[in-house]
């Protein structure tokens, strides 16, 4: 029932002894998350000019993920990804085609060092959000260009 799913932890360990003799350990486990995570979800969109795409939240946890994303621009222009299901947009501007655009929360960087893609982004991050009785987002993207985004879900599931 935990297949694909996993925990971030540590663990403080101690022995347990009775005169001398290891008997068994005492392990205290501290997390980041209440839950386990899914192992990490892939989507890829190929997307045209002004191309709505549905995106699946697997998340069990309302709220938003930040995913991890790569994307390769076809063509130039000023890239904006709208989620309808927040009424969010990201916009980069000054893209150029072939660039490769990597973000993972909170850092941006271009594949080209003569865009200064800090200046010309937003700061408003791509999410994919969840809420309780809706998991659908409806993605927009104004210019042809490849998405690739990876993010872990959370899973509600006690240890």
């Amino acid at each position: 029932e935990y297949l694909n799913i996993y925990f971030e932890a540590s663990f403080n360990v101690s022995k347990i002894e009775i005169n001398g003799i290891l008997y068994g350990f005492e392990l205290e486990m501290f997390t980041n998350t209440p839950f386990g995570l899914h192992e990490p979800v892939i989507i890829n969109i190929d997307s045209e000019e002004n191309e709505t795409h549905s995106i699946f939240s697997k998340s069990d946890e309302e709220g938003y993920i930040y995913p991890n994303m790569e994307i390769t621009m076809k063509s130039s222009g000023d890239l904006e990804i709208y989620n309808a299901m927040e009424d969010r947009t990201m916009i980069i501007k000054n893209c150029s085609a072939d660039e490769v655009i990597t973000i993972d929360y909170p850092i941006i960087t271009s594949s080209l060092s003569s865009h200064k893609i800090q200046n010309d982004f937003n700061w408003k991050f791509f999410r994919i959000a969840t809420e309780f009785k809706n998991k659908h987002n409806e993605v927009t993207v104004s210019l042809p260009c490849s998405i690739k985004m990876q993010y872990s879900p959370a899973v509600k599931v006690g240890v």
